[in-house]
């Protein structure tokens, strides 16, 4: 058996999809809450946020996600890191 050195949170605001600005607001929404206890799982257990994006059916410009300065200093406040992943998935157009 394999013994683990992490462990793991997940949370995802609306599983469903919906536009990126939309998800982050929500979870910064429900971060907020408890805003000490978000600072000591960035500090003490190194907690980031990891965005997981799927683009369908596109050739070539994925674009990306946009942050406005509202969420930016919401994120801040928050401290955490930012990991950005990105899959393209689907058929080439023709």
């Amino acid at each position: 058996m394999t013994k683990l050195k992490q462990s793991t949170i997940f949370y995802e605001p609306n599983p469903e999809p919906d536009e990126f600005e939309t998800k982050l607001k929500k979870l910064l929404d429900y971060l907020e809450q408890d805003k000490e206890g978000i600072l000591s799982l960035v500090e003490k257990a190194g907690g980031y946020t990891q965005v997981a994006i799927e683009f369908h059916n596109r050739n070539t410009m994925f674009g990306g996600p946009h942050i406005d300065k509202v969420d930016i200093g919401r994120m801040s406040n928050l401290n955490p890191e930012v990991d950005f992943v990105l899959y393209a998935n689907g058929k080439f157009f023709k």
